[in-house]
């Protein structure tokens, strides 16, 4: 498979969805701030990503699962994260727990970026 996936936040849910994805063939970047979770990825053969905007730099789709609403909006915007490493028709699948509101705003300026 050619599409390669990223992740942010390889915690209770977003390790078992990435080695689904790595079982299923597809090549995954994941990025995650503790080193023992970043550590299993590996192993299951994944790609650690030394930074969150490395994971936008090497895949068209990235995932996030991330606890809370400011969590999300920090990996995005703040510097050296997704956004500034995201190209044109990159896709955010946000599978954190936050805020509609907080959705509805990431989603509209994501799409003033061409993401």
């Amino acid at each position: 498979m050619t599409q390669s996936i990223g992740f942010v936040g390889l915690g209770i849910m977003g390790l078992p969805m990435a080695k689904n994805l790595l079982n299923s063939g597809y090549s995954v970047i994941g990025y995650n701030r503790s080193k023992p979770r970043l550590q299993e990825f590996a192993k299951a053969g994944g790609t650690p990503a030394k930074t969150i905007k490395e994971v936008a730099e090497n895949a068209q789709i990235v995932i996030t699962c991330l606890p809370n609403s400011q969590s999300v909006s920090d990996v995005i915007f703040q510097k050296g994260g997704l956004l500034e490493g995201f190209q044109n028709g990159s896709t955010l699948i946000d599978c954190s727990t936050i805020s509609p509101k907080t959705t509805v705003e990431i989603a509209e300026k994501l799409t003033n970026s061409g993401v």
